[in-house]
């Protein structure tokens, strides 16, 4: 019980750990694990589940962050930079900019959609 419980601390003290302000889904998570820091030990088995879950919850929403953050890379320092200021697609680029950091926050469920859906050229 210590082992597991000593994991669940460590999540807890990492709080923030990338997008984490206002996503409420991982806050959720955060809840869920500093309730279950204090379960007994007759609980390890579901404080060992609550682990594993929050641990392929954080990979996936680590992944899409890192996936958001260079298509907006891409957006900025590479798109953007070669169009002509007065083109369409000024617009449109910077509105897939605008919306995928909005997404930094979103739920692990919606941000392959809207990922795919700003990920589309001019």
């Amino acid at each position: 019980d210590a082992a597991i419980t000593g994991k669940l601390r460590m999540i807890h003290e990492k709080f923030g750990e990338g997008y984490t302000k206002g996503n409420t889904e991982y806050k959720k998570y955060m809840s869920r694990v500093l309730e279950a820091i204090g379960w007994a030990s007759e609980r390890v088995a579901d404080k060992n589940r609550l682990y594993d879950e929050y641990q392929a919850y954080n990979k996936v929403r680590l992944d899409l962050e890192e996936q958001t953050m260079k298509r907006i890379e891409e957006i900025v320092n590479n798109i953007l930079l070669n169009l002509p200021k007065k083109s369409k697609c000024v617009k449109f680029y910077s509105k897939q900019k605008d919306t995928l950091k909005k997404s930094l926050t979103s739920s692990n469920g919606d941000r392959p959609k809207i990922l795919a859906d700003n990920s589309k050229t001019c």
